[in-house]
């Protein structure tokens, strides 16, 4: 507009267009934040506002990747009884975001115990996580005690007889155990000084029964033919022969051989004794359990 510069009047009026000086933009700002997790992702509206007038120029939201967890450490307890074992472990991240498993141990003995030396056993757990590692227990078995005591059994029968005593078996206080032979068979104690204790015998059909007390060591038995008296395991003539060469005084028996032919079993090896092995050499008597 153009006045006049003494009265004042508009002389001329003209509008004149001026450009838009355009948007100036500023830094971007965050908007809308959502904090990522262990396991979701997390975003913000990246916004740019004109700092002349204000007006939002832009906005663009940005993804952020979930962190994933920060695992500590696994942790492991077992059972007071060793038979499980719980992994346990815990994200750094988020404390409520916890891992577990429990499983059930396998044992096995690595070395069996004895009398004289502990054994070791071992238990183990094994996870499917492969976050766990394999856990392993070891345990000191102790000593065995002693329960029992073995039986040892010296045979005279060249094999002929079998009993039902176990070698490996540990036995304690009143033990009946089998004899099994064709030919009657003197079953006795070794008392270990030179000396034996005959054992009754209990006949039940084919079976024949005898009786140990087995107390605070091993007891050693003796099973041997009657009136075998070469302890070769057959009863023939020969051994009355030398019943009699005994008695005669021609032969000397040792107390195993005075045990072995008494024959009618009071005790005592004599003169009967060789009477009766002649007897059941001429079929007139036999032996008996």
């Amino acid at each position: 507009m153009v006045y006049c510069t003494v009265c004042g009047e508009e002389l001329s009026r003209e509008t004149v267009t001026v450009p838009a000086t355009g948007h100036t933009p500023g830094q971007a700002v965050k908007e809308n934040e959502v904090d990522a997790t262990c396991t979701e992702d997390g975003s913000y509206d990246e916004v740019v506002y004109c700092t002349v007038c204000g007006e939002e120029l832009s906005r663009e939201t940005v993804t952020i990747p979930a962190t994933g967890h920060d695992w500590g450490t696994p942790t492991y307890e077992w059972a007071e009884d060793n038979s499980t074992v719980t992994a346990t472990r815990v994200c750094a991240n988020d404390a409520s975001h916890v891992e577990t498993e429990t499983v059930a141990t396998t044992y096995t003995v690595v070395t069996e115990p004895t009398v004289e030396a502990e054994g070791l056993g071992r238990y183990t757990a094994v996870f499917e996580n492969e976050a766990f590692e394999t856990q392993i227990r070891e345990v000191v078995l102790p000593k065995l005690e002693i329960t029992g005591y073995h039986i040892i059994v010296n045979d005279y029968t060249a094999g002929n007889a079998t009993t039902s005593i176990e070698a490996e078996t540990l036995y304690s206080g009143d033990v009946t155990f089998t004899v099994t032979c064709d030919s009657p068979c003197v079953v006795a104690i070794d008392n270990g000084d030179g000396t034996y204790t005959r054992l009754a015998c209990t006949t039940n059909g084919d079976t024949h029964s005898f009786t140990v007390t087995v107390t605070d060591a091993d007891v050693t038995i003796i099973v041997a033919i009657k009136g075998d008296a070469d302890l070769n395991g057959v009863w023939q003539s020969k051994d009355a022969t030398m019943m009699a060469q005994a008695i005669a005084g021609k032969r000397t028996f040792t107390t195993l051989q005075q045990l072995v032919c008494d024959g009618d079993g009071n005790g005592v090896f004599n003169s009967k004794d060789a009477t009766f092995a002649a007897q059941v050499v001429a079929g007139k008597r036999s032996y008996e359990w």
